[in-house]
């Protein structure tokens, strides 16, 4: 009724609007936040794990590493304004953090759910390219003909034979082996 007023109150509205998107503060009631999608997966993800589709573990290594660095990154950043270029500082922001290649790697596959959430759900019309994140390549030594003669001679004989798992653990500055169970060798 009062246009003064009204003009006020609008400019209010106006600043607090640039003051949340400055803050990474969505107030905008549509569900189309990286971090809505991303509870979404996670739910999504323990449901799996309830109906035994997923393993326990992996729902809760998943929501793990989507609470700890991804939403970090993310905070309430939409999803439509998420792209490559987005996508390549998270990269390099989890290098600065001192993650190695494989770790930075396993951070992306709970993004890339998460994007794909978001193309499921009608929020993004296509999921955005990732950046590659280059492995460095340990190959693992192999044995030579003697050495593998060796270990086929030595397996053929603890056929039957009486074997400890054990779990070595360092407890206050000591390495201390805990027995976990024994297994008797089989042919297999």
């Amino acid at each position: 009724t009062d246009k003064r007023e009204a003009i006020a109150a609008a400019k209010d509205f106006y600043d607090e609007i640039l003051l949340s998107k400055r803050q990474s503060i969505n107030n905008n009631p549509k569900k189309s936040t990286f971090a809505y999608c991303a509870q979404q997966v996670i739910a999504e993800d323990m449901a799996r794990a309830d109906r035994d589709e997923l393993s326990d573990s992996y729902a809760i290594t998943q929501r793990g590493l989507i609470n700890k660095h991804i939403t970090d990154y993310f905070k309430q950043i939409e999803v439509a304004d998420i792209d490559y270029m987005f996508l390549d500082g998270f990269k390099n922001y989890l290098f600065k953090l001192g993650l190695v290649p494989a770790t930075v790697k396993a951070n992306f596959v709970p993004v890339k759910k998460i994007l794909d959430y978001a193309q499921k759900a009608n929020i993004i019309k296509t999921s955005p390219l990732l950046p590659s994140v280059k492995n460095e390549d340990n190959p693992r030594g192999y044995f030579n003909v003697r050495e593998y003669r060796l270990l086929r001679t030595t397996a053929r004989e603890m056929i039957g034979s009486l074997s400890e798992v054990k779990q070595r653990k360092i407890v206050n500055g000591k390495e201390i082996d805990k027995k976990l169970r024994n297994i008797i060798v089989s042919e297999e």
